[in-house]
């Protein structure tokens, strides 16, 4: 399945559950002896990533044509 943009916007719901599955998928690298510090980190950043960008406000798009 390959992703369309006639999708939508991801709705609020939806970061929520993608967070859900990033902590989940943070508990199980966390118990698995073979994975490292790196990876665990990385995950943790881009969780922090990801609820710093859902924490912004809603962005606007505005189309102004530049050329008229």
């Amino acid at each position: 399945m390959q992703y369309r943009r006639s999708i939508g916007v991801m709705r609020q719901d939806d970061w929520q559950e993608l967070m859900n599955m990033l902590n989940h998928y943070l508990q199980y690298v966390q118990n698995d002896p073979a994975s490292s510090n790196d990876q665990i980190n990385d995950i943790k950043l881009l969780i922090h990533k990801l609820q710093h960008h859902i924490d912004l406000p809603p962005q606007r798009t505005y189309s102004f044509n530049r050329w008229s």
